[in-house]
C-alpha cells in the first residue's frame, strides 16, 4: 500500500466484541536470541472496539456452469481427463448437477474407497449407483459416464494413460461397467466441475483434489467405440456436443470459454491453479507459452480460497 491508500480488514471473531489498534513494531537486534518486538501505539481513526461475529470460510475451488437446456437432456455423456491426488480421502466431486438422492440429477465422483462412482436420481426416490472396481492412483485417467433414456443404460468408463505412468502396472488399465434402470437425471441446477451440490444448503461440498483436463458434456449417450476414440485422440469431438471447456484459454482469469459454440462458459471459483501440465504433456515444453495444449489442465484443491465473501 502507498501513503494515502485505504486498507480493508476482514475480521472473524468468536467473541462478541474485539479491539482494534494501530501499532508500530520495533526490532533492531538481528541475533536469534534477540528480545521480542516492541510495540508503539499509533493514533488511527480505525482504533476502537467493534462488534464481532464468526465468519465461516467456504473453501475449495471448482468450476460452475449456469444451467442451460442443453444440460437438461435426459440422455447424456460426461467426459474428462483427471489426475486425482488424494483418492480415498472422502467423497470428491467431478461432475455434479443437482442432488440425485432427491429424485433427480446426477453425480460423478470419486468414492470414499477411491473408485469412480456414478449416481443418478430415480423418479421413485433414491439413486441408481454404478461404481468401478479399480482404485484410482496418481496418474492421468480418461473417464466417461452417461445415461441413455431410450434404453435405460447407465455406464461408466475409465482408462489410465499407462505410458506416462511407468511407476504403475500396465495391466488392468481399463475399467467399465453398465446397468439398466429408470433414472431422472434432468434438473435445472447449475453444473459443477470438481464439486457436488449440497442437499441442504447453497454450499458446494466434496471438492476434488487433483487436475482436470478437457471436460466435455454431450446431450446423447456415446457408444463404447466413440469413447475409445476420444481416449485415443482419434476424434476431438463427437456429434451431440453440448459443451467442451478450453482450460488453456485465458489462464489468468476466472472465465473459461466453451468451444462448442453454444456459449456455456464456465466460471472458476476460489481461484484454482491454471495452466498446469495436462494429459498431453510429454516434457518437450517447459512453459505454458511454448505449447499451451500441453498445459490445458486446471489444478483444484479442497482448501483453495480467493475471498472470504464479506464486504460489509
Amino acid at each position: 500500500a502507498r501513503p494515502g491508500d485505504s486498507l480493508e480488514f476482514m475480521v472473524s471473531s468468536e467473541e462478541g466484541e474485539f479491539d482494534v489498534a494501530m501499532v508500530r513494531l520495533f526490532q533492531v537486534d538481528e541475533r536469534p536470541c534477540a528480545p521480542p518486538y516492541r510495540e508503539q501505539v499509533v493514533a488511527a481513526d480505525c482504533a476502537g472496539r467493534y462488534p464481532g461475529r464468526k465468519k465461516r470460510l467456504v473453501t475449495g475451488s471448482y468450476l460452475r456452469i449456469a444451467n442451460h437446456e442443453l444440460l437438461e437432456s435426459t440422455s447424456f455423456t460426461l467426459t474428462a481427463w483427471i489426475y486425482p491426488t488424494t483418492a480415498g480421502r472422502g467423497r470428491q466431486g467431478l461432475f455434479g448437477k443437482g442432488v440425485c438422492a432427491g429424485g433427480s440429477g446426477y453425480e460423478l465422483l470419486i468414492s470414499e474407497a477411491g473408485r469412480l462412482r456414478f449416481a443418478l436420481g430415480r423418479p421413485s426416490g433414491g439413486a441408481l449407483v454404478l461404481e468401478g472396481t479399480q482404485r484410482l492412483e496418481k496418474a492421468w485417467y480418461f473417464i466417461a459416464a452417461g445415461y441413455d433414456s431410450s434404453s435405460g443404460r447407465t455406464f461408466i468408463w475409465q482408462k489410465r494413460r499407462s505410458e506416462i505412468a511407468p511407476h504403475l502396472s500396465a495391466a488392468d488399465v481399463a475399467d467399465s461397467a453398465s446397468a439398466a434402470g429408470e433414472a431422472m437425471p434432468s434438473n435445472r441446477a447449475d453444473l459443477l466441475l470438481g464439486a457436488l451440490h449440497a442437499a441442504d444448503s447453497a454450499e458446494v461440498p466434496s471438492c476434488f483434489n487433483g487436475k482436470i483436463g478437457g471436460p466435455a458434456v454431450y446431450h446423447r449417450a456415446l457408444s463404447p467405440a466413440e469413447i475409445t476414440a476420444l481416449y485415443e485422440s482419434r476424434s476431438i469431438d463427437c456429434a451431440g456436443l453440448a459443451a467442451r471447456w478450453d482450460l488453456a484459454a485465458h489462464p489468468f482469469g476466472t472465465s473459461i470459454p466453451d468451444r462448442s459454440r453454444n456459449g456455456l462458459d464456465a466460471r472458476a471459483v476460489n481461484h484454482p491453479m491454471r495452466a498446469v501440465t495436462g494429459a498431453r504433456w510429454d516434457g518437450s515444453a517447459a512453459h505454458f507459452l511454448m505449447k499451451p495444449a500441453h498445459y490445458a489442465a486446471i489444478y483444484l484443491h479442497e482448501d483453495d480460497l480467493a475471498d472470504a465473501g464479506d464486504r460489509k
